[in-house]
């Protein structure tokens, strides 16, 4: 699952303070498709676990190379600066089975992949 991937550079980059562009996270996980493929195959995942898990959402320093902003579906109230202040370190990373269950626990829907 590319969501598990996904996570780590996340955290890298929000422990450092940097946001990154859906496109650089698209070749950073290895990915060839467009960076909406980041957003629908990744990113929904690392949503709900931090829902589910009370945690500022780290997907929100993914931001639109040309606006520089969040994309579509976080809150206003996720600010970035949130993310970059949280200690990820002390956060166990997901699984990509505790990622599929949270994807479905928010979403209702299951991804079909299985355990």
């Amino acid at each position: 699952i590319l969501a598990a991937k996904a996570w780590q550079i996340l955290v890298a980059h929000a422990t450092a303070g940097r946001p990154l562009t859906y496109e650089q996270l698209s070749q950073l996980i290895g990915m060839k498709q467009t960076a909406n493929t980041v957003t629908n195959n990744a990113l929904i995942y690392i949503t709900a676990f931090c829902q589910l898990n009370d945690l500022p959402w780290l997907n929100a320093i993914v931001c639109n190379k040309d606006t520089g902003e969040p994309g579509g579906g976080a809150p206003e109230a996720v600010s970035i600066f949130k993310v970059f202040e949280y200690p990820w370190f002390d956060v166990c990373p997901p699984s990509p089975k505790s990622l599929r269950e949270a994807r479905q626990a928010v979403t209702g829907e299951d991804d079909g992949e299985g355990d």
